[in-house]
């Protein structure tokens, strides 16, 4: 599918990738050289605050709208948006947000996690998914009752095996 809010284009030896024109780059992903055949490339949509057109775009041009980092109440008002605006167009997108994750066992665990990332556990409360894993896995169903179907989980301490541990047997198996 073409369209005049994003293109197709060659990005190096074996990747193509799609670009939205002024907001966002889709994930790459590895295919055959060009060649006569036809490509369907992955439409990803992008954007955080835009009320009119950004959700209007959205609606006509993507399969997926994506809100990264925002808090749950403007990924809310958001979604919403975009669900009004495809009732417009009569298509249906995927709507997923992207949080930053930062779990620990216990309040000590989660503030020495958050210190590690150069945040307190009150910020990652407020602005992602921080806390225990109860709380994570309450929040990410928050997300989930605003339309989030998809959600990407950002961890900033890639040293920190234990934690990618305590979220896949702690807060995977819950969702």
């Amino acid at each position: 599918r073409s369209s005049a809010a994003s293109t197709a284009f060659w990005a190096g030896s074996d990747t193509w990738s799609r670009v939205t024109s002024w907001r966002f780059c889709a994930p790459t992903r590895p295919i055959s050289p060009p060649s006569a055949q036809t490509i369907e490339l992955f439409d990803m949509f992008c954007a955080l605050n835009g009320a009119t057109r950004t959700p209007r775009l959205a609606a006509t041009y993507a399969d997926e709208f994506n809100v990264p980092m925002g808090p749950l109440d403007v990924t809310a008002t958001q979604f919403d948006r975009v669900r009004d605006a495809c009732a417009t167009t009569g298509r249906t997108v995927v709507l997923s947000a992207a949080q930053t994750i930062c779990v620990g066992k216990d309040e000590a665990e989660v503030r020495r996690r958050a210190g590690a990332i150069g945040q307190t556990p009150e910020q990652l409360r407020a602005t992602g998914l921080g806390g225990t894993p109860a709380e994570v896995v309450d929040k990410i169903g928050a997300f989930a009752a605003a339309g989030a179907t998809r959600i990407y989980l950002q961890t900033l301490d890639l040293s920190d095996l234990d934690h990618l541990d305590l979220i896949a047997s702690e807060v995977v198996p819950q969702l």
